[in-house]
C-alpha cells in the first residue's frame, strides 16, 4: 500500500497526528545536509504546507465555533479556549475565530487559495480585515 493510500484511510484527527509527528521529525533533521540547490524548494514546499495546515486549522476552528464545542467543554468562547490550549494571545485567538468565519461564510476562493498554499495566513488576515472595514 502506498503512503498516499495509507493517508487516505485516515480520518482528520489521524491525519493531524501524522502531520504533527512528521513535522517534529522534520524539525529535528540536520539541514546542513540538504544540497544548496534544494534549499529554496524546501522553503517553498514548507511554506505551502504551512498555508495548507493553516487552512485546515481554521476550518477546524470554525467547526468548534459553530458547534459550540469549546463552550460545552467549559470555556467562555472558542477564542477563550484557543487562548488556553493554543498558546495564543487574546487578539490572535479572536482573529482566528473571525477569519475562520469569514473564510467559511464569505470568501471561499480565498480559503481555497490558502489551502492550496498560494497565499499565507498573514495575507488572508489582511484581506479579511480590509474587506470587513
Amino acid at each position: 500500500m502506498s503512503i498516499t493510500a495509507d493517508l487516505d484511510a485516515l480520518d482528520p484527527l489521524g491525519l493531524a497526528e501524522v502531520i504533527c509527528s512528521a513535522s517534529k521529525q522534520l524539525a529535528s533533521k540536520p539541514l546542513w545536509s540538504v544540497p544548496s540547490g534544494q534549499t529554496l524548494p524546501l522553503v517553498r514546499q514548507l511554506t505551502a504546507a504551512r498555508s495548507a495546515l493553516d487552512a485546515a486549522r481554521l476550518a477546524a476552528i470554525r467547526e468548534v465555533d459553530t458547534r459550540g464545542t469549546a463552550i460545552e467543554a467549559g470555556s467562555a468562547s472558542t477564542s477563550a479556549w484557543l487562548k488556553t490550549v493554543g498558546l495564543q494571545r487574546p487578539g490572535a485567538a479572536a482573529s482566528d475565530v473571525r477569519v475562520a468565519a469569514d473564510l467559511a461564510q464569505c470568501y471561499p476562493a480565498t480559503a481555497a487559495a490558502l489551502a492550496a498554499g498560494e497565499v499565507s495566513l498573514a495575507h488572508v488576515q489582511v484581506i479579511c480585515r480590509l474587506l470587513n472595514s
